[in-house]
C-alpha cells in the first residue's frame, strides 16, 4: 500500500503500540487499533503526542477507514506498507499496466474480492466503493443515534464519550467517501454531525476536567482546597448547562431527517470516483 496516510499509520502504529520499527507491515487489528485512537483522540492530541502534521491528523481517520474497506473487500489480514508516496505507486501502475491502469486495478480487485468472498455469507465483494460508503454512512448514523437515550438519561459520562467517538466515526465515513457525494448534501450532513459533536465535545471536555480536579482536591494542600472547590462548583454550574443545551438539541432533533440528510449524500447510481 502506498500513500501519505499508510504512511502516517504505520508511524502511529509504531509509536503508540511499539510495534517493530523495521518492520513495514501492518495488521487488520493494527490498523482497528489505530482507528479507535484516532477517533478517541482530537486531531490536535494526535498531532502533539505522535508528531503528526495536524493536516494529516485530521484526515487518518478516513485513511484508516479506506484501507481497513479495501482489506475486508480483498479478504487481507495484513499489508505492507510502501516508503513511496501515491505518485509514486501510480506512476508503478502505469507502468505496469499502462494507459487503462485504473481500469486493470479494478478488474483485479473485483476478481480477487470475488474469489476470497466465495462461499461466505456476505457480498461485499460485489460492493462499489459509492455502495460501500451508502452501507457505511447508514451503520455509523444509526450507531451514532443509538447512544441519544443514553445521554439524555444523564446517568453515567462515558455516554458522552461514546456518542462523541460514534460522531467522529461518521465523520471519518464523511470524509472517506466524499469524492462520491454531492457536495451540497455532503456539506449540510456534515455540519449537521459536526453541530452534535461540538456540543457533546464541551460536555465532555467539562467532565474529564472535573474527574481531574476532583483526583486532585485531596492532594492539595489544605488551605488550597477552597479555591480548588471553587472552581468545582463552576465548573459543575456550566456542565450542568451544558447538559441543558444538550438535551434541547437532542428534544429538537428530527432523527429521520438527519438519517435522510446522511444516507443522500452519496448520489444514487453512484459507482466509483464520485462518478456515475
Amino acid at each position: 500500500v502506498t500513500g501519505g496516510s499508510a504512511n502516517s499509520l504505520l508511524l502511529l502504529a509504531q509509536q503508540a503500540f511499539r510495534l517493530e520499527q523495521s518492520s513495514r507491515r501492518l495488521t487488520r487489528d493494527d490498523l482497528m487499533r489505530c482507528e479507535g485512537l484516532l477517533t478517541a483522540l482530537t486531531a490536535g492530541e494526535i498531532s502533539q503526542r505522535y508528531k503528526q502534521p495536524i493536516a494529516r491528523a485530521r484526515i487518518l481517520p478516513a485513511g484508516a477507514l479506506i484501507i481497513l474497506e479495501m482489506m475486508s473487500r480483498l479478504q487481507l489480514d495484513e499489508i505492507t506498507v510502501s516508503p513511496h508516496g501515491i505518485r509514486e505507486g501510480v506512476l508503478l501502475a502505469y507502468a505496469r499496466y499502462g494507459e487503462n491502469w485504473l481500469e486493470r486495478i479494478n478488474q483485479e480487485a473485483s476478481t480477487a474480492g470475488k474469489s476470497n468472498v466465495a462461499g461466505a455469507t456476505t457480498d461485499v465483494g460485489e460492493e462499489t466503493f459509492a455502495q460501500t460508503g451508502q452501507r457505511m454512512l447508514r451503520e455509523r448514523v444509526e450507531k451514532l443515534l443509538d447512544w441519544r437515550d443514553e445521554v439524555l438519561k444523564n446517568d453515567d459520562i462515558e455516554a458522552i464519550h461514546k456518542m462523541r467517538v460514534a460522531s467522529r466515526r461518521l465523520r471519518a465515513a464523511l470524509d472517506a467517501f466524499e469524492p462520491c457525494c454531492k457536495p451540497k448534501q455532503f456539506k449540510n450532513a456534515y455540519r449537521s454531525v459536526k453541530e452534535m459533536a461540538d456540543l457533546l465535545g464541551t460536555v465532555r471536555d467539562t467532565d474529564v476536567m472535573l474527574l481531574g480536579l476532583r483526583e486532585q482536591y485531596e492532594e492539595v494542600a489544605i488551605e488550597e482546597q477552597p479555591g480548588m472547590q471553587w472552581l468545582i462548583d463552576r465548573l459543575s454550574d456550566y456542565r450542568q448547562q451544558r447538559q441543558q443545551a444538550l438535551e434541547t438539541y437532542f428534544e429538537n432533533l428530527d432523527e429521520a431527517a438527519l438519517r435522510r440528510q446522511v444516507e443522500s449524500c452519496i448520489q444514487k447510481g453512484a459507482v466509483q470516483h464520485g462518478k456515475g
